[in-house]
């Protein structure tokens, strides 16, 4: 298959071409990678196009509050001409989709990671987030936006860009809120849902993981740590561990934070942020990715032994 490097305007009259479409959002969804695929859902039936939302994993309590669990199936079914990932830096990202996908001739990557091209047709455009790419698509269809389509790609732009506070933010993000919020988006409740609302039980779980926290490197990489057990213990999933590398970062003289949480029986998710750090590169070490100050792998073995490999990738680049 020839891979091409894919415009706006080409994505969208791909897309506009088709009568069934498929989207894959990424396993472990994000707001921005489920946001980006509901709202172009939603505008390809404005357009009178057919198409299905899919992801492989559970959705955590924030993505059903916004009513994306509505949209999203998590077992594959039917034919469609054109398949489309969404915010998939690399096919693995797909997840258990990703054979389903990758069989496939007509494809189409939207994304904003600047990864792999491994698509038929890669529109990849270093935007903030996805969720960016999606409205100049959807800007291409000829219809008018809503306050859901738009809500849901303020989601996207919002939580990528942590609150407009990451690195990645820009001019063109405002700009982009400010057209976005015009339809009527409740910016409060989003900034509420995604960053601020916790239960109780989460709150301890996560008092308790900070209580834990590993200082390294002279304070400079900082570890954030749970097993399954951890959460367990408050009657958790594992989506309790979702953006628990954040409080790790937020310790000031930390350069580099990990989260670990374990996936499996001597399994573990990683989560890396960097303050003008580049983590990608760690995780590129270990068959993983992302963003160059935030990004992620899985990594096998015993957990203090992957503390200790973590450790000697970020000496290695301190």
């Amino acid at each position: 298959m020839r891979f091409t490097k894919t415009t706006i305007q080409q994505a969208t009259n791909l897309l506009l071409k088709s009568k069934n479409v498929a989207l894959f959002a990424h396993t472990r969804p994000d707001a921005d990678a489920l946001g980006s695929s509901v709202a172009l859902h939603l505008a390809l039936a404005k357009a009178n196009i057919s198409s299905q939302v899919f992801c492989d994993s559970p959705l955590s309590q924030e993505m059903i509050d916004m009513g994306f669990d509505q949209y999203v199936k998590s077992e594959f079914f039917g034919q469609y001409d054109l398949y489309v990932s969404v915010d998939c830096g690399d096919a693995n990202r797909i997840g258990e989709f990703a054979p389903v996908f990758t069989s496939q001739k007509n494809t189409l990557t939207i994304d904003h990671h600047g990864g792999d091209y491994y698509s038929a047709n890669n529109c990849v455009i270093l935007y903030s987030a996805t969720a960016q790419i999606i409205y100049e698509i959807i800007s291409g269809f000829g219809i008018e936006l809503d306050k859901q389509i738009a809500t849901y790609l303020y989601a996207g732009l919002c939580t990528d860009t942590g609150c407009f506070s990451h690195s990645n933010t820009n001019k063109d993000s405002f700009l982009l809120a400010s057209k976005l919020v015009e339809y009527g988006v409740n910016v409060e409740y989003i900034s509420r849902l995604f960053f601020k609302d916790t239960s109780f039980k989460q709150s301890k779980f996560i008092g308790e993981r900070m209580n834990k926290m590993l200082s390294l490197c002279d304070g400079k990489f900082v570890v954030i740590f749970a097993q399954e057990q951890d959460w367990q213990k408050y009657g958790l999933t594992r989506l309790a561990c979702e953006g628990m590398v954040s409080h790790a970062i937020d310790v000031k003289e930390a350069i580099v934070a990990a989260s670990i949480s374990q996936y499996g029986e001597n399994s573990y998710k990683i989560s890396l942020r960097g303050k003008n750090f580049d983590v990608q590169r760690i995780c590129a070490q270990f068959g993983g990715g992302g963003h160059k100050f935030a990004s992620g792998c899985q990594i096998n073995g015993d957990l203090y032994d992957i503390i200790d490999k973590l450790e000697r990738e970020v000496i290695y680049y301190l």
